[in-house]
């Protein structure tokens, strides 16, 4: 069966489209709406717009979509059916939501109509200055999450949400398959796919994409204008053991503590410690937490991976006892309340969710070669998704980037940018630059330069990130969440979730391959067996500092000569 798509582009007013379906009618065609019809709107068939009218169709098990070029490629196409020469351009399925860039008016049974009907492409919730946001958003709210749900086991659906910025269009597809994978992809409102590296480099093109750039920041707050006032900002990892994550912690704690305190490491009076950190856990509701990174650093061990720790992780007594971290922080005099508290997450349950105002940060170090092998651990074995990042055009930059479209010299450029501040607020810039880049630094300026990877965090939640966080598809294939790190509106821990620092430290390469050529083991090091005589005698050479984390730098070794410490617990 074919299926004819009108594909309204929102040029012009016009009756061509009503042609379109006169001639589809004469045919006995099927027609498939580009816009639903409003209740109580008198033009319920009459679509004033220019129009395209796609025509899709399955050849050899594969679809396609037909877009003429021309109204009298129409005309051939539904007339002269026995020409070979027709003027459209044929697309497979990968490519069809190129030319679905939509306008449509819509309703709020929206998802209901469309699977009813069968119809498999979803028109594009419109968010453009001159369209009814509050139908769109509606939708949108009513049913985005719910969506998987809504549809035919095996039905893939596209979807599109359209913004408008400095008179220029962009839009994005959600793809959801039976696989249960989404995609967000970019396209121009010349139906033109743009990957990263196009979309970014139009940053030089004034008269182009300017409006496409702030595409990623319209996506990152649609999810959350859509939900606003009801935003489920409860805690979302996982509970690796059910409701019993605490009581495993516990009782693992205390195994730990007990064969530590046999071999004469710990003291009895320690246990007053680990009561503490405990009791702290159980009321913030975050065992799991620990639970996750404990099972990371095991799996590590037993790949030969090298790890070690950094920050407030190895204040907690609890992290030593698991495994997390290697230094017993009671012997360091290290405060837990530093790495967490109560104070400071402030938990709360409603209605058995949790809701914290913080969440505990464990930044571990990880051997950098072996990093892709733990996220692709954590991804397999937990709900895990890469977060993104993003670089923002200051005045300084924007200034720069109009001047080289503008054809400024890079003399001329530097002699308007050599005396700025590269904090300049806008309002002070505008007063300084000549007129013609004035005219478009407002529109440059805070648009995103370049979209990337954190360089350690990843997020692990309860349910599967692709059905509840916004995503983005990396050129590596892999994807981001449009949600960045911080405690924001539109950031990981704004909703919820909590990151997962990952870091690699090009330093345990060498150390690796030094242990390796010594033929000692991972499991033969004994932290605890630090002989500080010798310790301060190899670091009194400034030049063995080199290859020593966070003391190789000049100004770690400039510190470190002034300081001069006398034992390991002094560094």
């Amino acid at each position: 069966m074919k299926y004819y798509y009108n594909i309204n582009l929102l040029t012009c007013y016009s009756n061509i489209s009503n042609k379109f379906f006169s001639l589809l009618k004469l045919e006995n065609l099927i027609p498939r709406y580009s816009h639903l019809i409003i209740p109580d709107c008198n033009y319920a068939y009459t679509m004033d717009y220019d129009g395209i009218l796609a025509i899709r169709e399955i050849i050899n098990n594969d679809e396609y979509v037909f877009i003429p070029k021309t109204f009298d490629a129409y005309l051939k196409l539904l007339y002269l059916k026995n020409t070979n020469k027709l003027n459209y351009e044929i697309f497979n399925e990968k490519d069809i939501i190129k030319i679905l860039m939509l306008y449509p008016n819509t309703t709020k049974n929206i998802f209901d109509f469309l699977i009813n009907n069968e119809v498999k492409f979803l028109p594009a919730i419109d968010y453009c200055d001159y369209v009814s946001i509050d139908i769109s958003r509606n939708i949108f709210t009513n049913n985005f999450l719910s969506l998987k749900d809504r549809i035919p086991e095996n039905k893939i659906i596209y979807s599109k949400m359209s913004f408008c910025d400095y008179g220029q269009n962009a839009s994005y597809k959600l793809l959801i398959s039976d696989k249960e994978e989404y995609k967000l992809q970019f396209m121009s409102n010349d139906f033109e796919f743009v990957d990263n590296k196009t979309l970014f480099n139009n940053i030089k093109d004034l008269t182009g994409l300017t409006g496409l750039l702030k595409t990623i920041d319209h996506i990152k707050t649609i999810y959350n204008d859509a939900y606003k006032g009801k935003i489920d900002r409860c805690l979302k990892f996982p509970k690796v053991h059910g409701d019993e994550d605490f009581e495993f912690l516990k009782n693992e704690c205390l195994k730990s503590f007990l064969d530590k305190y046999q071999k004469g490491i710990l003291n009895e009076s320690d246990i007053d410690r680990l009561i503490y950190e405990l009791d702290e856990i159980r009321k913030c509701k975050v065992a799991g937490y620990f639970l996750i990174y404990s099972d990371v650093i095991k799996w590590c061990d037993k790949n030969g991976i090298l790890h070690g720790d950094r920050g407030s992780a190895a204040s907690s007594f609890v992290n030593y006892l698991m495994g997390i971290t290697s230094f017993n922080p009671i012997k360091y005099n290290l405060m837990f309340d530093r790495f967490l508290s109560v104070d400071r997450i402030k938990p709360k349950i409603v209605d058995d969710k949790i809701y914290v105002e913080d969440v505990p940060d464990c930044d571990i170090d990880f051997q950098a070669n072996k990093r892709d092998e733990i996220v692709k651990y954590l991804e397999d074995k937990y709900k895990a998704v890469r977060i993104g990042n993003y670089q923002y055009l200051k005045v300084k930059n924007a200034i720069q980037e109009i001047a080289r479209k503008l054809k400024y010299s890079h003399q001329d450029t530097l002699a308007i940018t050599k005396d700025l501040d590269d904090d300049i607020p806008l309002e002070q810039a505008i007063n300084i630059v000549p007129d013609d880049i004035k005219e478009h630094l407002p529109n440059f300026y805070g648009i995103i330069k370049s979209i990337g990877t954190h360089a350690s965090g990843i997020l692990v939640a309860d349910k599967n990130p692709v059905e509840n966080v916004p995503l983005y598809l990396m050129d590596d294939g892999k994807y981001n969440t449009l949600w960045k790190e911080g405690r924001g509106l539109n950031t990981i821990s704004g909703h919820g979730y909590i990151k997962f620092d990952i870091l690699g430290l090009k330093n345990f390469n060498i150390i690796a391959k030094l242990l390796n050529r010594l033929n000692i083991k991972l499991n033969d090091i004994n932290y605890e067996d630090i002989n500080e005589e010798i310790t301060n005698f190899y670091l009194e050479d400034l030049n063995r500092l080199d290859y020593i984390f966070q003391l190789e730098s000049n100004l770690a070794k400039k510190m470190y000569s002034a300081v001069k410490p006398k034992k390991f617990f002094d560094i």
